[in-house]
């Protein structure tokens, strides 16, 4: 086969293609992507993204929940709580019947003034005693009469002794002839006893007296403080609130059911618009790129971000070592601590959402943020 040979000359449509300049479109368009790649490039450069460390977490008052639990046993008398309802700090919630309590408490009042009316007279009759004169009350019959009978045989003692002197000195002023030794050993050991006896009884009445006071003392001192005990289970029985929240019922019971000591009745949980924090756990193997002071986000499950959006804060606790727990012992997680900068949470309508105690959140703690083009090329496998 013979090949043709054609001048250029000839070829008039495809020359005045060739001669013909680009449409200002294309032009336009090139220099358009070309300006979309540059402008990339800078903010690729300039703009960065935070990294972030993803963990869970949930919401808890800065102030502890109260845990109320029944101290004394009893019926319950009085009901002023119900599941749900906010209380007050000092409110009183319920009341345990204390019949059987103030009857004791009225006992041991009685008797701790009885007491100390013995013990009163008992200080009398030794003043008395010691000072040989009597302050005892003509009144009380029984610790005046106890005085009489003191200075009765204090007199009789003191007669047998002057008699027994008076003998013994009588048979001494004798002559020999009149007189034996021996009846003067014998008046002398009568004269010594009757001395003895005379000085010896006053010791011991004043000992039988000190032991008596002294007993009276030690049962006081237990009596007061079983009186004080039993007030304070009085108090006890009136159960207040200890903290300002809202009533979490742990177990049902009705007015007249007896309630036994160290029943965990209900929880006191303090309420919205009180200070929270976000309590995370954070896996083991991001730990170490946390510090205190680190930004937190938080997206919570019942309220989903795009609609109601996301709450900050700050790192604030981070533990000092991994929690072992029957269930985690193979991820050996670490408690974290954080602050949440607000209570509540608007959607798109701005109603309100409050932020509750128990919330589940999904955390982001951002560690440290980095180059958007780094972070491309290391996509792209360009750098590692």
């Amino acid at each position: 086969m013979r090949a043709e040979i054609i001048n250029f000359e000839d070829l008039s449509d495809s020359r005045e293609m060739l001669e013909a300049k680009e449409p200002n479109f294309i032009v336009t368009f090139i220099y358009l992507v070309l300006a979309i790649v540059v402008v990339a490039l800078v903010w690729m450069w300039f703009g960065e993204i935070d990294i972030v460390v993803k963990a869970t977490g949930v919401v808890r008052p800065i102030q502890n929940v109260s845990l109320i639990r029944n101290v004394n046993g009893g019926k319950i008398k009085e009901i002023n709580f119900q599941e749900g309802e906010k209380v007050n700090k000092g409110e009183l919630l319920y009341v345990i019947d204390t019949a059987s309590l103030d009857l004791q408490k009225e006992t041991d009042t009685k008797e701790i003034i009885k007491l100390e009316g013995e013990k009163s007279s008992l200080l009398k009759l030794e003043k008395s005693i010691k000072e040989n004169k009597a302050f005892m009350d003509k009144d009380n019959l029984k610790y005046y009469n106890r005085y009489l009978v003191y200075k009765s045989k204090l007199q009789q003692l003191k007669l047998n002794y002057q008699k027994a002197k008076n003998r013994y000195i009588r048979e001494k002023s004798l002559s020999d002839h009149s007189t034996t030794k021996s009846t003067l050993e014998e008046l002398k050991s009568e004269y010594d006893y009757a001395e003895l006896s005379m000085k010896s009884y006053r010791s011991e009445i004043l000992v039988d007296l000190k032991d008596g006071i002294e007993s009276t003392e030690d049962k006081l001192i237990q009596l007061k403080q079983q009186l004080e005990n039993v007030k304070e289970s009085i108090e006890l029985s009136q159960v207040r609130a200890p903290i300002t929240g809202k009533v979490q019922v742990l177990e049902k019971f009705n007015k007249n059911d007896y309630i036994p000591a160290g029943t965990e009745v209900l929880r006191i949980i303090p309420g919205e618009g009180t200070n929270l924090k976000m309590e995370i756990t954070v896996r083991n193997k991001d730990i170490s790129q946390l510090e205190a002071g680190q930004k937190v986000k938080y997206r919570f499950l019942s309220l989903p971000y795009k609609e109601y959006g996301t709450l900050t804060g700050k790192l604030t606790k981070i533990s000092s070592d991994a929690t072992i727990g029957q269930q985690n012992n193979a991820s050996l997680p670490y408690n974290v601590e954080a602050t949440i900068g607000g209570t509540k949470l608007y959607d798109k309508k701005g109603q309100a959402e409050f932020i509750k105690t128990g919330m589940l959140s999904e955390v982001r703690v951002v560690v440290r943020r980095k180059k958007i083009l780094y972070i491309v090329l290391e996509k792209l496998d360009f750098i590692s």
